[in-house]
């Protein structure tokens, strides 16, 4: 079922069909991305069209623009009902998206122990694994038998969290023992305890630990779940591979849509699109106007030789293509949490190096392509030479601007561009009408 197909049948006003198929026939979420993909007034009727039971799992699939945007039209009362059957950080995720106010509302509509458990995920930053863990977690003793264990499974009514793998092992003070697999249940005699068969080298995680920290966890010890502990080893909740999935999706969707200002929501409306377009499409005008004004330098030059004018775009786009290179890459590692003080230095090295050897290579080519086209060797050995220039200095800052902006609490991924393009224009420009000036001169 496409969103194509589901907007032609609301225009046909086949209700009753429609309630059928994303109730009965889809999963929630496909039901999520048939939303993500209706203009507003479409998605409202949709989302009324979706039985209760199914609004919670909905609205977890559903990306945060597009939950944003259904959370503002509920009251607290519908909130509260429709994330009462997620897990608790899901119901954590979600609720962070909402002002305090609607908070502290939603939180008095649920019973005294989920209260608790989400205040205090709630008190965790957003971006920690803190904030990220599941605190429904089964523990269990070390000096009990794996038979216990199953019918302790088999009786409780709290679930297994989905992709955590395990139990956690703790003693009487809550302190983390070890993790047990719930595939040595089955692959054990039931006779045998849980201390005989528990992993006790699992690998921890801090409630302060940043996103970063969580991923590079996951990524290098291929973990399925991670428990989450604090100073005194005492076991605060789970830690579980499908959150870290889903944050690597969002994180990787952010810095895409971050390099244009973008939001996720295709289908937002006109009001809430405009101020974020705006605001960039201004800063873009200054560094432009910046920009200008540094060519407005050498208007004598440029009046004198026509093709400084017809050049001046080529030095200044490879600069800037042979940054965004170097920036892509480094935006990326900072994503993944690959980048500190001891290799800094050679990526660093390396950028500007491919930065050097590409600008000689294209220097020449185009120095020699412009000395054909205009017949003006000055003109050539100008292009060639800011050609060089521009282009080692792109790679170079490429590298820094994200490490400056991340080390200013600003994402690389939003202002990275912006000052990237200004910088190699500026310095392009100017380094070229200069050099031709200069030239100019002294011939």
């Amino acid at each position: 079922m496409s969103a194509e197909n589901l907007n032609a049948m609301l225009s046909d006003g086949s209700l009753r069909q429609i309630r059928h198929i994303l109730n009965e026939e889809i999963r929630p979420v496909d039901v999520a991305r048939l939303l993500e993909a209706s203009p507003p007034n479409e998605r409202r009727i949709l989302w009324s069209l979706i039985d209760d039971k199914n609004t919670g799992p909905v609205l977890q699939d559903i990306n945060e623009e597009v939950r944003e945007d259904i959370l503002q039209s509920l009251g607290s009362k519908e909130i509260a009902a429709t994330i009462e059957e997620l897990s608790d950080d899901d119901i954590t995720d979600i609720l962070q998206q909402l002002p305090e106010r609607v908070i502290h509302e939603v939180l008095q509509q649920m019973e005294a122990g989920d209260r608790r458990r989400i205040k205090t995920l709630l008190n965790y930053p957003e971006g920690t694994a803190g904030a990220l863990m599941t605190t429904e977690v089964l523990t269990v003793r070390s000096n009990i038998t794996l038979e216990v264990v199953m019918r302790y499974i088999r009786r409780t009514e709290q679930p297994i969290k989905t992709g955590s793998g395990k139990l956690a092992v703790t003693d009487k003070h809550n302190k983390l023992l070890g993790m047990l697999p719930l595939n040595a249940l089955v692959q054990n005699p039931p006779t045998k305890r849980v201390a005989e068969v528990m992993d006790t080298e699992s690998v921890t995680l801090k409630p302060k630990d940043d996103d970063e920290k969580v991923i590079s966890v996951f990524e290098r010890y291929n973990m399925i779940s991670v428990p989450v502990t604090d100073s005194r080893k005492r076991f605060l909740g789970l830690v579980t591979v499908d959150d870290v999935f889903d944050l690597t999706l969002r994180r990787r969707g952010k810095t895409v849509l971050g390099m244009g200002a973008i939001q996720e929501d295709t289908f937002a409306p006109f009001s809430k699109v405009g101020g974020r377009r705006a605001l960039w499409l201004g800063i873009n005008l200054v560094t432009v106007l910046v920009a200008s004004f540094f060519i407005g330098m050498f208007e004598d030059t440029l009046d004198e030789v026509v093709a400084l004018a017809i050049l001046m775009p080529v030095v200044a786009g490879m600069g800037g293509v042979a940054g965004l290179q170097s920036m892509t890459i480094m935006v990326r590692a900072q994503a993944l949490g690959r980048i500190n003080a001891s290799n800094l230095p050679w990526l660093l090295m390396r950028e500007s190096g491919l930065g050097f050897v590409s600008g000689m290579l294209w220097a020449v080519a185009a120095g020699a392509l412009s000395l054909v086209w205009f017949d003006s060797a000055l003109v050539g050995l100008a292009l060639a030479l800011g050609l060089m220039i521009n282009m080692l200095l792109g790679s170079t800052l490429g590298v820094l601007i994200p490490l400056v902006l991340e080390k200013g609490k600003v994402d690389p991924a939003d202002a990275g561009g912006v000052f990237l393009t200004t910088l190699t224009d500026i310095v392009g420009f100017t380094v070229f009408l200069g050099l031709a000036t200069w030239l100019l001169h002294a011939g």
